[in-house]
């Protein structure tokens, strides 16, 4: 089937001659897209969802309604949007969809008749709208009789101010698709899942590598090159965490509040892959300008938070960022550091491929994106090699790191080994002399206490003869010397 899209000449009316047919080998998208521009009118009045009602006055405005294009005196909060529109008889009774992305909340009206609601619409609840976006999700309806009939949304979101603070070029409206309800679902479905299914992967991959050197860290905290690394890993991961959220997620203003985060949020994982690579090729060490740039990059942070916008402060630090990996890196190669082209090697080719990538999308208006599958999933491929190639680098220069540190260790305890072995001789040589002289000196200890058995009969004999040469010369002095009974009897003769 081949869709015409266009307004006719007479009544300005969007033409749908027909639907194309869902085919996901020819293209990823499905669906014909309404037109930008819908008739507005600025207030709130219900029955301005008649389909009686004379809108020829009414101007068309985009509605995606860009805040730097919004004023108030075209939208301050609240405006009903109308597209008529002219369908192929086909059509007729059939069910189809209306796939919307919005930031507000909304009410569908087909030929005047409400068919859904997302949000609370009221004016009367502006500080507490609750706001929904069913990102493409389809809503059913059917065109009944005849082939002329109009589309209304009454269209309401009061928070302008707050989306303003993040960007200029926010857009805070909505934009609008018609299919097929069963080949709706089903491209919902696929679509969902498969881009679902590619964030989940990229962060359950880079949050199981974070996780992984962090690990290693806690294990070996002398290495810090493991912790800025999983810094780096879990940062990027949790990007994909919030892309996953902001994909499947209903609620526009907590997927705002994860945008503000995910502007910066490569602040913190390029912080950690700048800290990983001072670690590798400065010995350990962060230079002072890192300690700086982490300064810049927090006061930006910080001031952002508080609503001051600091002119040109993010660009800077943007640039910062994607040009001191490269200076360090090459830096490295240049010095011949070791490891400098494996790690060099990804993050060059990653950043380079980045660069090109986002240029020559931003020159062509982002025409990838609407590339058929082959051309898609190409670049998707070449998109997951170029976002692997820093893990994929970091794990083959820790796994080198590794093989090394283990053929060291093995030199080391092969030297450990050998100088067991000789420790081990030199102590049994040991034992075996002080065996030897303890032998000697129980021999020369048995001879000695001979000799001093020897000297001392020798001395008591000695002793004995003197002892009795005394005993022979008391007994002839007492002889030879008188009694002291006799002296005192002579002594008395004598008076």
């Amino acid at each position: 089937m081949i869709s015409f899209l266009g307004f006719s000449q007479g009544n300005l009316s969007f033409k749908l001659d027909s639907i194309p047919a869902y085919n996901p080998a020819i293209s990823r998208t499905y669906g014909v897209t309404l037109p930008e521009r819908w008739k507005y009118c600025k207030g709130d009045n219900l029955n301005w969802a008649s389909v009686n009602l004379k809108d020829d006055y009414w101007p068309r405005i985009n509605t995606e309604l860009r805040i730097n294009n919004v004023y108030p005196a075209i939208f301050d909060g609240i405006g009903w949007f109308r597209l008529p529109i002219v369908i192929d008889s086909s059509l007729i009774g059939k069910p189809l969809c209306l796939m919307i992305h919005q930031q507000g909340a909304s009410e569908i009206y087909i030929d005047g008749e409400k068919i859904y609601a997302m949000g609370d619409i009221s004016a009367g609840k502006q500080e507490f709208q609750s706001r929904e976006n069913l990102n493409g999700l389809p809503i059913y309806f059917s065109f009944k009789k005849g082939v002329n009939h109009l589309i209304t949304i009454r269209y309401s979101h009061f928070a302008i101010a707050k989306y303003r603070k993040i960007s200029d070029n926010n857009a805070i409206g909505f934009s609008a698709a018609i299919g097929h309800l069963q080949e709706g679902v089903q491209n919902n479905y696929i679509a969902g899942t498969v881009i679902s299914s590619f964030f989940i992967f990229y962060f359950t991959f880079f949050a199981a590598i974070g996780f992984l050197h962090l690990l290693m860290y806690f294990f070996y905290k002398i290495n810090r090159s493991n912790l800025y690394f999983s810094i780096f890993s879990l940062g990027f991961g949790v990007g994909f965490l919030f892309m996953t959220i902001q994909f499947v997620g209903f609620d526009p203003d907590f997927n705002l509040s994860l945008q503000r985060v995910f502007i910066y949020l490569p602040y913190f994982y390029i912080s950690g892959l700048l800290a990983m690579l001072y670690s590798i090729f400065n010995n350990g060490k962060l230079p002072r300008i890192f300690w700086i740039i982490f300064t810049f990059l927090t006061i930006d942070f910080i001031s952002t938070l508080f609503g001051f916008d600091l002119k040109y402060t993010s660009i800077v630090n943007t640039i910062v960022l994607v040009i001191e990996p490269l200076r360090i890196v090459i830096q490295a190669i240049i010095k011949k550091k070791d490891g400098a082209w494996i790690i060099g090697t990804g993050i060059i080719s990653t950043i380079v491929f980045f660069i090109v990538f986002i240029m020559s999308s931003y020159l062509q208006n982002s025409a990838y994106i609407n590339d058929g599958p082959a051309i898609s999933l190409l670049m998707a491929s070449i998109i997951v090699y170029f976002t692997l190639n820093i893990p994929l680098a970091m794990s083959i220069y820790l796994a080198r790191d590794f093989a090394r540190t283990s053929k060291k260790l093995a030199l080391k305890l092969k030297e450990v080994e050998e100088l067991s072995a000789k420790n081990l001789a030199q102590e049994k040589e040991k034992q075996l002399i002080l065996e030897q002289q303890n032998q000697i000196l129980e021999e020369k200890v048995v001879q000695r206490t001979e000799e001093i058995t020897a000297q001392k009969k020798i001395i008591e004999e000695k002793n004995k003869d003197i002892t009795d040469s005394i005993k022979y010369a008391r007994r002839i002095q007492m002889a030879h010397i008188p009694s002291e009974s006799m002296i005192k009897r002579i002594l008395n003769k004598l008076r």
